[in-house]
C-alpha cells in the first residue's frame, strides 16, 4: 500500500483547495480513497513558498501516512 504524492498550487493569501480523496496504490491497482486533512493555518499560505499538509487515510498505517504528505506550492 502506498499513497501517491499529491501537489496542489494556490495563490498567495488564498487557501489551497484540497481534494476529499487521495490516490492509493494497492499493488498494481490505484484507487481514490477518502482523506481527512489537518487544518491549514492562514499563515502557511500568507507568503510565497511551499509547505506540507498531513491527512488521515482509512486503511493506511499512521507511520506510512507521516512519510507520504501533500505538498502545497504558493505562488505570487
Amino acid at each position: 500500500i502506498k499513497l501517491i504524492d499529491t501537489v496542489v498550487s494556490a495563490k498567495t493569501g488564498a487557501a489551497p483547495e484540497l481534494s476529499n480523496t487521495v490516490k492509493v496504490a494497492y499493488g498494481s491497482e490505484t484507487v481514490e480513497t477518502p482523506v481527512l486533512w489537518r487544518t491549514v493555518s492562514a499563515s502557511s499560505y500568507a507568503q510565497a513558498g511551499e509547505f506540507t499538509v498531513q491527512g488521515v487515510v482509512a486503511g493506511i498505517e499512521t507511520k506510512q501516512q507521516a512519510d507520504d504528505l501533500t505538498t502545497v506550492s504558493i505562488s505570487l
